[in-house]
C-alpha cells in the first residue's frame, strides 16, 4: 500500500525494482540481471526505497488519513441507512435526498 500511495515519489530506478520484484515477483537475481547490476544492488536498493516510503507516510500520513476518511464515510452511509430502516423520516422529499446522498457516500466508497 505504501508503493500506491507514494511511487509517484520515487525514482524511476527506484519504481522499477520495486515493480519487478514486488509486483513481478522476480527474485532478487532477475532483478539483478535484469538491470545489470547485483543481488546486493538490489537488495540494498529495495531497503532504501522502502525506508523512504515509510518516512514519506510518517511524515505526510496519507495512508493514515485515507483510512480514517473511509470510516467516516461508512459511519454516514450506516447511520443514513439506519434512519431510512426505523422510518424516523416521515417526508418522502427527505427520503429521496438521504437516497441521494447514500448512492453519493457510496460512490465515494467505491473509489477506496
Amino acid at each position: 500500500m505504501l508503493f500506491d500511495f507514494y511511487a509517484p515519489l520515487l525514482t524511476e530506478k527506484q519504481s522499477r525494482t520495486w515493480d519487478s520484484y514486488y509486483l513481478k515477483n522476480l527474485s532478487l537475481a532477475e532483478v539483478a540481471r535484469e538491470q545489470g547490476t547485483s543481488r546486493q544492488a538490489v537488495h540494498s536498493l529495495l531497503q532504501r526505497t522502502l525506508e523512504s516510503l515509510e518516512m514519506y507516510e510518517e511524515k505526510l500520513k496519507l495512508i493514515e488519513r485515507f483510512f480514517v476518511s473511509k470510516d467516516f464515510l461508512m459511519q454516514a452511509d450506516q447511520r443514513l441507512h439506519t434512519m431510512l430502516a426505523q422510518e424516523r423520516v416521515a417526508q418522502a422529499s427527505v427520503v429521496c435526498e438521504i437516497l441521494e446522498v447514500r448512492t453519493l457516500l457510496r460512490k465515494a466508497l467505491d473509489t477506496y
